[in-house]
Parts: C-alpha cells; sequence; structure tokens
C-alpha cells in the first residue's frame, strides 16, 4: 500500500507548538461539569483544557467524558435518574452535587503531553502510539501553551500538498484505509446508543434504516438533545429511538475516491469523518487516525 512520507509533507523537525491551537477553551479544576458542558456546547469543541489555581496542566475533559458522567458510562453510579421521591431524598441525602460536581472528578489525568520544543516527527509518533486524539504542549514548569489535535496535524501537513499536482502522482485510495464502522439503526433507543459510544470511545455512528444510510449520530448531538430538552438527568432512562437527533445531512465519497480528495473534502467541511458509501449504503469509514496511520 501507498504511505505519505512525513518529509514530503511537511519539515518533521518543525516544533509542534507552531501548528497547534493557541486558543483552546480552559477550565478550573473546580469547575462544574454542568460550566464545562455549556462551554462545549457553546464552542461545538470536543474538549477542554483543565488547569489548576496557577495554569499548570492538570487534565483534559472531552465530550464523551461528560456523556459518559450523565449515564453512558456505568462507572458512574452516582448521578442516576430519580425514578421516585424515595430515590431522590436517598441521593440528596448522600449530598450528591450530580452534575455541578467540579470537573476533576471526570476528567483524564493520564494525557500525553508534549514538550514546547517537540517536533511534530514526535507529536505524530505519540500520536500513533498512543491513539489520542489531541496532546496538549506544555512548558518546562507545566503551564499549558497549546493543544495540537489530529485535526490540526493534518490540516498543517496536506494544505500546501494538495495543490502541488506533481505530489499527487501517486495517490492512495480510499477503499484502501476505511475500516468498516459500527452501524447503529434508526430504531435503537437513546440510551443505549449513548452506551456504546462511551463504553466503545466512538464519537459517532452512521445510522441505517433496511440497509440504506440515514444520517450520522455524534456525541455532541446527544448532548445538544439532553441539554436542550433538559434532560440531563434522565439518559440511562431514555428510551426513544435515535432517529430522532440523526443528522440527516451527511457528507460521503464512494470507495474509488483518493484519500487526496477525501482530506480536502474533510477539511473543507470540518468533518473529522468520511463515511464510503454505493448506492447509499454504507462501506467503510474514514477519520483523521486512518489518515495519520498512512503516514511514515
Amino acid at each position: 500500500m501507498l504511505r505519505y512520507r512525513l518529509d514530503e509533507l511537511i519539515d518533521p523537525k518543525r516544533p509542534a507548538l507552531s501548528i497547534a491551537s493557541i486558543n483552546f477553551p480552559v477550565c478550573k479544576e473546580t469547575a462544574s461539569i454542568r460550566n464545562v458542558l455549556k462551554m462545549l456546547m457553546s464552542d461545538r469543541g470536543s474538549r477542554v483544557a483543565v488547569v489548576d489555581s496557577e495554569g499548570m496542566f492538570k487534565g483534559l475533559v472531552t465530550d464523551i467524558d461528560v456523556l459518559g458522567y450523565l449515564g453512558g458510562d456505568n462507572r458512574y453510579n452516582d448521578y442516576v435518574t430519580s425514578k421516585t421521591e424515595a430515590t431522590y431524598k436517598k441521593i440528596k441525602a448522600k449530598n450528591i452535587h450530580g452534575i455541578n460536581s467540579p470537573i476533576k472528578k471526570i476528567m483524564d489525568i493520564d494525557v500525553h503531553t508534549l514538550k514546547k520544543n517537540q517536533s511534530i516527527r514526535q507529536a505524530l509518533n505519540i500520536f500513533k502510539k498512543t491513539g489520542q486524539n489531541a496532546l496538549p504542549i506544555v512548558n518546562n514548569s507545566g503551564k499549558i501553551l497549546g493543544i495540537l489535535s489530529k485535526r490540526n496535524l493534518i490540516e498543517a501537513m496536506f494544505t500546501r500538498f494538495l495543490k502541488s499536482p506533481e505530489k499527487r502522482s501517486k495517490e492512495l485510495m480510499i477503499k484502501n484505509i476505511m475500516v468498516k464502522p459500527m452501524i447503529i439503526k434508526e430504531h435503537f433507543p437513546i440510551n443505549e446508543v449513548s452506551q456504546m459510544m462511551c463504553m466503545g470511545g466512538f464519537r459517532r455512528f452512521p445510522v441505517t434504516e433496511k440497509g440504506i444510510t440515514t444520517g450520522m449520530i455524534t456525541v455532541h448531538d446527544l448532548l445538544y438533545f439532553l441539554n436542550v430538552n433538559r434532560n440531563l438527568e434522565n439518559l440511562k432512562t431514555e428510551k426513544r429511538p435515535i432517529k430522532h437527533l440523526v443528522n440527516k445531512k451527511i457528507v460521503s465519497v464512494e470507495s474509488e475516491t483518493s484519500v487526496n480528495d477525501a482530506i480536502k473534502l474533510m477539511l473543507a467541511k470540518k468533518i473529522g469523518a468520511l463515511p464510503i458509501t454505493e448506492d447509499d449504503e454504507i462501506k467503510g469509514m474514514v477519520t483523521f487516525t486512518d489518515i495519520i496511520d498512512t503516514i511514515k
């Protein structure tokens, strides 16, 4: 299989900080889960950096972490639906703060970081090794300077490359790197889809009905639905079908599309995953992770 060479795309010795986002959402450890959810909804982002009172990096919290706490992840048993008054009183008696708990309760502290002088090559290797979707960049004191996402890396590597016809003579095809996605059906209940996302670490699912792709559902779609409907405390018992939340305006390509064209489309549409379809039937999915895996 054809592979991209990093040194053909960008200077691998260039500091990763030079292509990272330096404007990113940040919260204190004491911020409530509710307030972080508001940040995620307003920014349409997928992560928030958590710092202490002195601005030192302490961890990351993602939209999946929040969805997990609301009921998608069984590790969090204190935030449960209050089916009865007795249950509510029992929870209140234990002084459980629920969604007003501090974000440090659910943030990920086991996060690989980059030092400010580490290179793009080093960042690429860490992305491949850890599977993280973002790498915080910190100085020697531990203060966060930026966040390098896989999108940042792809955009920096391919923006110029895609404009150079001579470098496109040998094109990798999307069918060679696509993976078989987990597919859900329109009648699946919201609570079960949420659990599938959180337990499997999936950010999105294609949705089908009678073999035809009808749309996509993302973590953000689920959080938005719960937030707008003031239903944050009832995710575990939310049995309504997922079809009410599905985004039917999906962007897809066929299997004979080149990876170059797929990347160009993903960057233009600001999407992190691209379904591959044939006759409205989904055949595979490609994400930024799959693209990064093709770079040597």
